[in-house]
């Protein structure tokens, strides 16, 4: 199952309790109850654990964290189960809407209702005939390499092992000018996931989605902590995923076609760039950039000595960044 993680937060996951699936769904989550930031060349910058004994996750209010293949397949059938139809495979090739409803073409066979809602994403077709003109699907400038793979692999190793708690789940993360990683278990430990980011400046071809190559994502992280790249070093290439991080101009109202009939999810009259854990970002403060620069400063990480001398994580980099802000993200 290559990619990574998704979160569900309590907007959104207050359903599944409803739908009587909460119990199963944690199954498959993770339950990380911190965070460790490091700056990118190891240096401990905060440790952030809240204390045992302390239900941050409680059902009422319920945040899953698992890996998204789990969580379709959980939907898909409770939704099959509650009696709906689902049709796989089956590509959408027209919308249509009078004034008694609307429709959609599927392989040549008309689907008619009183209401029909587009949920396809930033690819949307459904897009065009709600708002009434063609926007094109902008390249942000980055993507992110993206893995998903058993823990085993990361706990075997010497360097990496911290990485996976004995009991319960841990979460990572580095940061340095304009790029962040963040590693994270899942389902107790057992299944691992990372992503990076990363400037990118190809074009899009038919799909956003390209095998990632280890010794390319390794150049983004030279000169940086030897335990994010031993992370990458001993990721199983064909795990390895290079996403487009892609967006499109913001809308100038809620989407509603002319006559109501037609309408999509997914899209806010202000579209956001996705990014990696971005739900969570927000819980940080904005980094003070003097905190970032190298220095001799003795770490707390596992991974550098007392006697680090500087690192520069740009000097032998061929893999270059910016950001708007001059901030990181």
């Amino acid at each position: 199952m290559p990619g990574d993680s998704i979160g569900i937060f309590p907007n959104a996951g207050k359903f599944f309790p409803r739908w009587g699936i909460h119990d199963e769904m944690v199954k498959y989550c993770g339950f990380a109850r911190g965070w460790k930031m490091m700056r990118y060349d190891g240096v401990l910058l905060a440790d952030m654990r809240i204390p045992e004994g302390v239900n941050i996750f409680p059902k009422e209010a319920a945040l899953y964290d698992c890996h998204r293949a789990d969580m379709h397949r959980l939907l898909f059938e409770t939704a099959a189960r509650m009696g709906a139809t689902l049709h796989l495979g089956s590509r959408v090739e027209n919308y249509h809407e009078d004034e008694n409803g609307a429709e959609i073409t599927v392989n040549g066979e008309i689907f008619r209702g009183d209401l029909v809602i587009g949920a396809d994403g930033v690819k949307s077709k459904a897009r065009l005939p709600v708002i009434g003109y063609e926007d094109k699907t902008l390249a942000s400038g980055y993507a992110l390499y993206r893995a998903f793979f058993d823990a085993n692999i990361i706990k075997r190793d010497p360097l990496t092992s911290h990485l996976v708690p004995d009991k319960g789940d841990a979460r990572t993360g580095w940061i340095g000018p304009d790029v962040h990683a963040i590693v994270a278990t899942i389902k107790g430990g057992k299944e691992f996931n990372w992503v990076l980011t990363h400037k990118d400046l190809s074009g899009i071809d038919e799909s956003w989605v390209f095998p990632g190559k280890i010794e390319e994502a390794l150049k983004c992280v030279e000169g940086w902590d030897p335990v994010i790249r031993r992370v990458i070093e001993i990721t199983p290439p064909e795990s390895l995923l290079d996403w487009k991080l892609m967006f499109r101009e913001p809308l100038p109202t809620v989407p509603f076609s002319t006559r109501f009939n037609l309408t999509y999810s997914g899209f806010l009259p202000k579209d956001v760039l996705p990014s990696s854990v971005m739900q969570l970002i927000p819980s940080f403060p904005p980094p003070n950039k003097a905190d970032l620069k190298p220095s001799k400063t003795v770490s707390q990480s596992q991974s550098v000595s007392p006697n680090s001398t500087e690192i520069n994580p740009r000097s032998h980099s061929q893999c270059e960044y910016t950001n708007a802000s001059d901030m990181t993200e």
